[in-house]
């Protein structure tokens, strides 16, 4: 299963610049980092969030507003947090979301 995030402690700058789209996190636990940040297209533009949720959100917020694509990979998780927990254009769900 792919993930969207990953720790950042040891990153360095050449494994930065192969993350695509990616929450990054600092510090803290797994489940409570201290700092969180966000990725795109190997280049970090957002840095000292306060949380995952916060980077989600600030992530989505990214995609719409430079009008990038969901990752295939990661299409239907996103479409997911989109459609059914924010409620965003929740009219317009993909059956493969409700096919088990």
């Amino acid at each position: 299963m792919k993930t969207f995030w990953v720790e950042y402690v040891y990153l360095t700058n050449e494994e930065l610049e192969q993350l695509t789209l990616k929450i990054i996190t600092k510090g803290g636990s797994t489940d409570d980092p201290l700092q969180t940040g966000i990725v795109l297209e190997g280049i970090q533009v957002m840095a000292g969030l306060a949380g995952v949720a916060n980077s989600c959100v600030f992530l989505l917020g990214l995609i719409h507003a430079i009008n990038l694509s969901y990752p295939k990979e990661l299409r239907y998780s996103f479409e997911f947090f989109q459609k059914i927990l924010l409620e965003l254009d929740s009219g317009k769900l993909f059956n493969s979301i409700f096919q088990g």
